[in-house]
Parts: structure tokens; sequence; C-alpha cells
């Protein structure tokens, strides 16, 4: 593995304006001010000595910042993290042994507030004072690293792999990819990284650092209109993202948050069908439901699998939520009587969700 080697900004010492004419100044004098700066050196704490804490940010702008150096996409629906994990600048600073999640040694992994695993072996080298040259010697994978952890939290499988441990300056990298097997569009996710830091000498305590995400853009927006008669809802207008499928679009009454996946199979009241690649719409498809007369909510899902190369595949989703409304209701009815054309004449006014219109009927006299 070719290694890349950083280095930080050399700041020169500022220049000491001179006159055109100096005065030497005598020797006593410069050795005191020689141990003077010394002195004030020695008492002056610096990062380099003081070691460094696991949430350390060295500014935006710095390679040196952890952060998420890949966001989930369409395409690409999967969580990359970039960070450091071993300070050895100074009093060494790494991850210690304890457990941070019972019965699980060493830091914990979390996604939204979520345990998913503890990489104990990957992240936690600590052996006396550190265990930096063991680490030193993993720098050669280049490649996956470690183990893979998988854990299925409310429905979700989560899959946890690191990939080529490596050190910058005097810190140790490695990059923690997250796959998810059912992620939802337009929703960011915290990924969290907590255990016990040790910087020798100094301090032990539980640190932690907190990554979001950015959010899978929606490619599933809509705003379908229905026409319901009793017991029955038929879609009249709607759209599909024709750039992507399979899509399943599935429609139910029974009431759902819109965070989770439901297999359409094993949905409530539901009907569901899946629309080819290329497809812009699912207009015709019918709902029947039980018949409660009054306004209700429908829940829809829209769903496609992703399947990048040698990558695990991921159903990606959305949920819409659509107030139906009850039927039409006539209102200002008027009955006019014409003895002279022998009719009644009614006239009256729709009113729907959002519109009205106007009617008129004739009825011949006997």
């Amino acid at each position: 593995m070719k290694e890349n080697h950083y280095s930080q900004p050399n700041f020169s010492p500022p220049q000491v304006a001179r006159g055109k004419q100096c005065q030497s100044t005598p020797p006593w004098r410069r050795r005191l001010l020689t141990f003077l700066l010394l002195v004030m050196a020695l008492a002056v704490p610096r990062q380099a000595y003081a070691g460094a804490h696991f949430g350390t940010d060295y500014g935006s702008n710095s390679r040196y910042n952890s952060r998420i150096s890949h966001h989930p996409t369409v395409d690409e629906p999967w969580i990359t993290v970039y960070f450091w994990f071993y300070d050895r600048d100074g009093h060494d600073g790494y991850f210690l042994h304890n457990q941070t999640e019972p019965g699980h040694d060493g830091p914990a992994v979390y996604v939204d507030g979520k345990y998913i695993c503890s990489p104990n072996w990957e992240l936690s080298w600590a052996s006396g004072n550190g265990n930096a040259s063991g680490l030193e010697d993993q720098r050669g994978k280049n490649g996956w690293w470690g183990g893979t952890y998988t854990r299925n939290v409310d429905g979700v499988n989560y899959t946890v792999r690191f990939w080529d441990p490596r050190r910058e300056n005097d810190q140790y990298w490695v990059e923690m990819v997250i796959y998810m097997d059912k992620m939802a569009v337009a929703t960011e996710h915290d990924i969290k990284i907590r255990g016990m830091w040790r910087i020798n000498d100094v301090s032990e305590k539980y640190e932690e650092r907190t990554f979001r995400t950015q959010a899978i853009r929606n490619i599933f927006s809509d705003s379908p209109s229905y026409e319901r008669t009793y017991g029955s809802l038929k879609v009249k207008g709607s759209y599909i993202n024709p750039s992507y499928g399979p899509t399943t679009v599935a429609m139910s009454t029974a009431y759902f948050s819109g965070k989770n996946y439901w297999d359409p199979s094993t949905m409530n009241q539901a009907v569901y069908k899946t629309y080819s690649k290329g497809a812009s719409s699912y207009n015709g498809l019918t709902l029947s439901y039980n018949e409660q007369g009054g306004s209700f909510n429908l829940y829809t899902q829209k769903s496609i699998t992703v399947t990048p190369k040698d990558r695990p595949s991921t159903i990606l989703f959305g949920w819409l939520k659509s107030a139906i409304n009850d039927y039409d209701e006539s209102r200002n009815v008027v009955a006019a009587t014409d003895m002279w054309k022998k009719q009644i004449s009614l006239t009256w006014q729709v009113y729907g969700s959002s519109f009205y219109k106007d009617g008129t009927w004739s009825l011949p006299l006997p």
C-alpha cells in the first residue's frame, strides 16, 4: 500500500522589525531572556502534549476532520463515515475495552439512536499505555478490514463494515460503511460512535461524536386525485417517476406512521400493484374498503429495490398521506314552478372538497 504523507502548514515565526542602526544586547541579558522564554513555553499547555479527545474538531476546512464521506443516494444507498479513532500526538488517546452497551465490549455504534454493534476489535487498541505499534501493523490492509456486524432493529437489517485503516500525521483513520436493507427517502440519519476514551495520564471518560447524513431526494413525490363511490376508491390522476423501477404502489385505509417500510402483502385493508420502469402513473388502481360514509385518510407507499454492483440490496420507499373527503353535498336547492311551460325547475350548488358548481334540472308537470 502506498502511503500518503500529509503535513500541517509550517508557520514561521514573525520577523522582528529592525531599524537601520541596531544596538547590541549584553550576553547576560540574552541568556536571561532565553531562560524566561523557555519557562513560559513549558508553562503553557499545548495540544501536542495534552492529547486529543475523540470529538476534537480541527476546523471545517481541515482534512483532519472526521465526517460523513458518502451520503446515501438513490443509486448508492449506503452511508460512509470517515473518522480517526486513535491519536498518538503527545499523550495517546484511544478507546478502551469497557462495555458501552451491557454484554458488549468496547465502543458502540448507533443509527438514529438505535444500538447496532460494538466493533471492539476494530476501534479499541488499548494495551497498557496504548497499542499504536499493533495498529501500525494493520495499515497495509487496503481493503475490507476486521469483522462484519449485522443486526435487525425494528424490521431493518443493518450491516456495518470497515475499510482501509490508515494514518494521517499522528492519527489513525478508518472508513465505516453502513448498509440498511430498507431506507426512507427524504429522511436524514444520525450516526453516533461512543465509548470509554483514555488520554494517558490525563483523563478517562465516555466520549462520543454524532454525524448526520443528507437525505435521499424524494423520487416518490405525488399529488393524486381519486373518484369515490360506495365502498370503492379509484385513482384518476397520479405520478410515478419513470426513471426508476419497477415501482410497487400500495394503498390502505389502515393507519401507517410513514416511518417504516411495510411489505404490501402484510398491510391491512390494502391493494397493491407493481409497475415496470418507464411507467408514469398508477391510474385505475382501485381500493375496496369498508364504507364509513364520512371522511378518512388514505395511506400510499411507493417503493423500489436498488441493487448496486458488489453491494447489498436496499428497498427505498416513501409514504403519502391523502385526506379523502365525504361525498359531494348539494346545497341551496331551489324549486321553481312554471305553469305556462308546465314544469318544475330545480337549481342547486354542489360542494366537494375544494369546489362547488351550479346544477339545473327540469321536471315536466303531469
